[in-house]
């Protein structure tokens, strides 16, 4: 147990573990990464998802970033990519996880659109991801569309669907099940008689 504190020498070594387990990229869940982290992810080759919130205006915890979000989330947002845009690990900035307003036809859209706009001015060359675990939600209320690379969150067997309704949307699994795909549990294909 570290705590919060970065170790280099623990750090590096779990990014060793992770590549000796055929791992070559990371998403930064729920909050920006230390710098650490991506000092080493450009040096071992590692591509990096860089992400900014795990809540907006709607909360998801009592003290949670909601109370922060109209006076800081652009601030905080601008500074994140400008700290980590030189990085050339970083390849997506993510806009939010798992937020509450994916089911807002009201106010996601407007909400995802205002941090889109902030990343794309700081930044025009990586696109805009999110979390989504709501995604029908989140394609039914527009928030999908307004990032470049929509990223879902569990849910695999509704992917074909996604990509058969929506065929030039780039799309990824943003948060999946370990106990199903871990590289420790690979599924042997037998040829056909």
């Amino acid at each position: 147990p570290l705590g919060s504190a970065v170790s280099r020498a623990a750090l590096r070594r779990q990014l060793r573990i992770l590549q000796e387990m055929g791992c070559n990229a990371i998403r930064t869940s729920h909050n920006p990464p230390a710098p650490e982290l991506l000092e080493f992810a450009d040096e071992m080759g590692f591509l990096i998802l860089d992400e900014a919130f795990d809540e907006w205006r709607a909360a998801k915890c009592e003290y949670g970033y909601h109370i922060l979000f109209d006076e800081w989330a652009e601030r905080d947002l601008r500074a994140m990519i400008r700290r980590d845009r030189n990085h050339p690990s970083v390849i997506m900035w993510s806009l939010g996880n798992e937020i509450r307003e994916q089911n807002d036809p009201k106010n996601g859209k407007k909400v995802i659109k205002f941090l889109h706009d902030i990343a794309r001015r700081e930044d025009p060359t990586r696109p805009t991801t999110a979390g989504f675990n709501s995604s029908d939600d989140a394609i039914a209320n527009g928030l999908a569309a307004v990032t470049e690379v929509p990223g879902w969150n569990y849910k695999p067997l509704a992917y074909p669907r996604y990509r058969a309704e929506h065929p030039h949307w780039p799309m990824y699994g943003s948060e999946t099940a370990s106990c199903i795909s871990s590289p420790r549990r690979r599924t042997r294909r037998t040829a056909s008689a």
